[in-house]
């Protein structure tokens, strides 16, 4: 599996923002969604590798979009990794009911994207340094907004999806 396009649904631009922007750096192309309405509409006309869905939003909750996705013939295939400030057991165990991929809890850190990149690659059969590129540097000119700047986070053990995929949990010291 090679991963070059990635769909961000989240209601918040200031997440939308920072996860497009690592993601970007890691050479892949982002579109982003606003809402569970917007991203079943982006999906009618595109498919994207992977996709991020927020689980509180105002429309639709991403367990119920993801659902729909997972649950479609023409899209059930593409992993939805679930990435949310909530990290509790009735979030994960919901996250599962609906065939997500995975789960990271916001904010997302950089060893947490490449360890889920690598997962989904791994799962797919392809060697992970060979498809996703190191992270390049940003340039000196481009500024993120003091927001987006996460607070620190602590390592805690893996999850295993039902698809098999073995993904870091981490808990942050705050939910964006």
């Amino acid at each position: 599996m090679n991963i070059g396009k990635a769909l961000i649904v989240d209601d918040s631009k200031v997440v939308q923002f920072k996860l497009k922007r690592m993601l970007e750096a890691r050479g892949l192309g982002v579109d982003t969604a606003s809402s569970g309405h917007e991203a079943l509409a982006y999906l009618k006309s595109h498919a994207p590798d992977v996709i991020f869905m927020d689980f509180m939003m105002p429309d639709m909750d991403g367990y119920e979009v993801t659902g729909i996705i997972t649950t479609n013939p023409m899209t059930a295939t593409i992993p939805v990794i679930m990435c949310t400030g909530h990290d509790t057991p009735q979030d994960r165990a919901r996250a599962r009911e609906n065939r997500a991929s995975g789960f990271v809890t916001k904010p997302v850190d950089d060893p947490t994207l490449d360890a889920v990149l690598a997962g989904l690659m791994e799962r797919a059969g392809s060697p992970a340094s060979d498809t996703v590129p190191a992270p390049v540097a940003l340039a000196a000119t481009a500024t993120v907004p003091a927001e987006v700047t996460p607070p620190a986070t602590v390592a805690t053990p893996t999850t295993e999806t039902p698809a098999g995929i073995v993904i870091p949990s981490v808990t942050a010291a705050a939910a964006v």
